[in-house]
Order: structure tokens, then sequence, then C-alpha cells
């Protein structure tokens, strides 16, 4: 079989269970579901670390965290790690990315090709194309174009922007530009199309916006428990994003219509996509994975942001399409996590993988049910006294959080909406210590010895243990998120400026 053209195309902030194919009747995404029928679903795809940026930078290099050293959204990317980008091209495949890539710097590449990006915070017009073909439509007057923040972050709301002029609209538009451009070309080739939504703001456009009617909404998934189950980061979140006060149901029903109405509005271009892959005679010879970096609370246990492994934030979909090398119409239950993306695509191409890299070839998963992957993932968030942990195998989930110490465990055999944490139960003490002996033995066996001190959690200082510190900015930061506050214009003046004592200049 030819080496097959690549095409990677990623959401952020999706949950595995906004589309038809996951079991959610009431979404509207018939693109994504065909997608899903002409391949194969993997039913448990775990986020390798719930944040953009580290997520990210696990799909390119294939390595967990503590082998790269991006640990949160404040790291950059490995420089010296190879990314799928970086060898595909070696190997002579034209690599182009396109939208939301989340790098760092901004236009490093990081072996792309080409560049052609819309960034969820760009630094300037100039180096965002998005942001410089909005301009030439004569929108420089539109200020959030990806929706408002500040304390509208979580405030369902309806974009600026005419959908022709939308991020979702130009992602799409310049994927399918480049798959035509290609479509005589001699080389091989691999898209990275990676779009903002639904990221909040959750603004979709005129008409998407009344897609779904809030009152028929789902409310979220609560329990008597879950507030006292709450972590470091689920705290820290809530109260960033205004949410420590429990919403009425209202406008959690509304917050849900607006989030996949904005997923609707992707599926719409990716149906285009995918036309376009079959108009052009390429679609037969072409690899399409979709999948998201990580999910969203969206109000579940009353928390909203990512940051977790409970299933909303953690839990993301993966869908694989090939014509000939997956088959059609299969579902997988093994384990999977973005660490077996850079070892599918080289597999594809023919390419070797590092010999560093331990992800799984999705490919052979697909092609052969009994295929293993692992018998229990593991990931990773922020690091030392702010880390989270995370250690799931077929039935038992098992969080840490380094800062406050809190265990939280799951049954998802009793208990599939995770409402009842086990972590104190004796009766599930040896399920506890299990996995948290396969984590603890996942980081030793790298030499990664920070978080771990004999067969137990390292214990940090009050001096680098921070909650309350921490907590008390997030309250005492008016009119912002999370310490940040958007108010460029756009044309390079500073933007998310944080300051320790919780105000912003």
């Amino acid at each position: 079989m030819a080496r097959p053209n690549i095409l990677y195309v990623i959401t952020d902030q999706q949950r595995w269970d906004t589309l038809a194919c996951y079991g959610n009747r009431q979404v509207f995404t018939p693109h994504l579901d065909r997608l899903a029928a002409e391949g194969t679903v993997f039913d448990r795809c775990y986020t390798s670390s719930p944040e953009c940026v580290p997520a990210r930078s696990v799909m390119m290099t294939g390595l967990p965290p503590h082998r790269t050293g991006c640990f949160s959204n404040g790291h950059a990317y490995s420089t010296e790690a190879p990314t799928f980008l970086r060898l595909l091209r070696e190997a002579g495949y034209l690599t182009q990315c396109i939208g939301k890539m989340h790098f760092k710097p901004a236009r490093e590449g990081f072996g792309a090709e080409r560049l052609c990006l819309s960034e969820e915070i760009p630094g300037t017009v100039a180096e965002d194309e998005f942001l410089t073909d909005l301009h030439a439509a004569g929108f420089q007057w539109a200020e959030e174009p990806h929706g408002m923040r500040s304390h509208m972050y979580y405030v369902p709301q309806v974009s600026q922007l005419p959908d022709r002029l939308h991020t979702t609209t130009w992602t799409g538009d310049r994927t399918v530009r480049f798959i035509e451009e290609q479509a005589a070309g001699e080389r091989p080739w691999l898209c990275w199309t990676g779009f903002i939504k639904p990221h909040p703001p959750f603004d979709p456009t005129v008409p998407f916006n009344t897609l779904y009617d809030p009152v028929e909404m789902p409310l979220p998934v609560r329990g008597p428990e879950c507030k006292e189950s709450r972590n470091f980061w689920q705290h820290l979140q809530n109260v960033g994003k205004w949410m420590d006060r429990d919403p009425d149901e209202h406008l959690c029903q509304a917050q849900k219509a607006h989030y996949w109405a904005t997923i609707s509005q992707v599926d719409v271009q990716v149906g285009r996509i995918l036309a376009a892959l079959e108009r052009t005679g390429q679609a037969d010879n072409t690899l399409v994975v979709f999948n998201s970096d990580h999910g969203e609370f969206l109000g579940d246990h009353h928390c909203w942001g990512k940051r977790s492994w409970y299933e909303g934030p953690g839990h993301v979909p993966l869908l694989v399409r090939w014509a000939g090398g997956v088959p059609r119409g299969q579902r997988r239950s093994q384990l999977v996590s973005h660490e077996d993306i850079l070892p599918t695509f080289l597999a594809a191409a023919g390419v070797a993988a590092p010999r560093a890299c331990r992800g799984a070839n999705l490919l052979d998963v697909a092609a052969r049910a009994a295929a293993t992957t692992r018998d229990v993932f593991v990931g990773q968030f922020a690091e030392k006294g702010h880390a989270l942990y995370a250690a799931i195998d077929g039935r038992w989930k098992y969080i840490f959080s380094a800062q406050d110490r809190k265990e939280q465990l799951f049954d998802h055999d009793d208990d599939p909406q995770e409402l009842r944490n086990r972590a104190g139960d004796p009766a599930a003490a040896a399920d506890k210590a299990r996995l948290k002996r396969a984590a603890i033995e996942y980081f030793r066996r790298d030499g990664y010895d920070d978080p771990i001190d004999g067969q137990d959690w390292r214990q940090y200082s009050p001096s680098q243990c921070e909650m309350e510190r921490v907590l008390q900015i997030g309250k005492t930061c008016h009119g912002v998120v999370a310490g940040y506050r958007q108010y460029a214009t756009w044309n390079g003046r500073a933007k998310n400026v944080f300051r320790p004592e919780g105000r912003v200049s």
C-alpha cells in the first residue's frame, strides 16, 4: 500500500460524549458520525495531560510530560524531542499546520514546513493568519474575535463575527484549500488542522446559536459527595471562572446548548473537509484521525474547566479512518492516549518510531481486536507541589492531587458517572494501592523521582504548597479569569497580564 496522506483534525476542549457515535442522541454531528461509521471508534482514549500545551506536546512527540519537561501551559515545547512533523518531513512529506496549534514559541513550527495559524490568544496580528485576514475584511474592530473572556468567559454568548469570518469557518476554508492544492501534488502530505472550539468562550455564530434549546439540555452530572470530593485544581478553576457559587440550572443548560452548538459548527467544517478529499480523489489514500486535546467539566460534579481526569475533562474522542488500512464500523475498548498518535502516523508512513516512544500503533489496534496497548494508563498535569496524577485501568480510576494530597478513586463498573469517591473505602483499598503503585513505578522506571518518596507520593513542604494563597488570589480577581484578563486590541500590545496580588493592569 502506498504511503498515505495524513489528516489530523483536532478540536480543543471537546468531551468524548459529544458525538452520536459515543451515545449522545441529542447532539447534531452527522459528518463526524459518518467518519466513525467508515472507520474505527476508540472508546477509551484519555488525554495524556488535561491542558492544551502539554497535551499537544505529547501528541507531537509521543512522550509524556515528565520526559519532555512540558507540564503545563506555562512550559515551552521541547526543542530536542523529535516530532511527527519533523520526522515525516524528513521522510519526504509536506507538513502543513492550520488553525490552533498552541505552539510555544508560536511560529517555531517544530518540523512543520508551512504554518497557517488561528491562535486562541495570538501575540500579534502579523504572526496570525486568521487575524490578518480578519483585519483585511474590515473587522479590526473585533477586539475579542474568539469570544468575550474576563467575567464573560463561561457566559453563553453569540459570536461578534458572521459565520463566514469565524475562526471555525476560516480553519475549514484553509484546510479545504490545502487539500485542493495537493490534488496534483507529487509528495504525500500531512495536514494538522486544529479548531479553537469548543474551547470557551462558548460563542457560536448565527444561526448555530439557536440550534439547541437550553431547556432540553441534560443537567450536569452531580451527586451528594461531589463537592466534598473536589481537589485543589477543581476548586481553583471554579474560583477563577466565577463558577464557585454554583450557577442556576438554566445557566448550566444554556452553557451546554452553546457548547454543543460550537461542536456542530466544527462538524459542518469537517464535512466540507471530507468532501474535499472525495472531490479531489484523495479520500481513499488519506488516513484521517479526529481527536481532541482534553475535555470540559461543563458543570459536572459542580466543576468547570479541564485539568482533571474525571470523564468530562479527561476522556476524549478518537476516530480513525483509512480505506484499506482501518476496518470499517469497528469499535475498540483498549486504553489509548495521545502517546499513540506519533507511532501511528509514523507506522502509516513506513517510518521507524524513536526508541524512546512507548505508544501503541493505533492501526494495529484497529486491525486486531485482541491487540494490547497498556494495562494501566498513567497521566500527569503540572509538577512538584501542584501536580495532578492519574492511573486508569479497565475498571478503576485513581487520581492524586499533590497540592492537597487528596485521592480520588472511582469504580466504573458500579459508578460510571463517578459520583462516589472510593478512596477511603476499605473494600477498595487493594485496587487503590495497585493503581497508586502502577503510577509510582511508571515514573520510577524512567528515573523521574520528583513526585515519589519510596513507595509513596512525595510530601512537599508548605513553602511549595500554595493552595490557600492561590485560592485567595482567585477570590480577589475582580473582572478577570484565573488572574488573567483578555483586553488586547490584537495589535501586539500586552494582552494577558497577571499580577500576584490578583490585580490587572
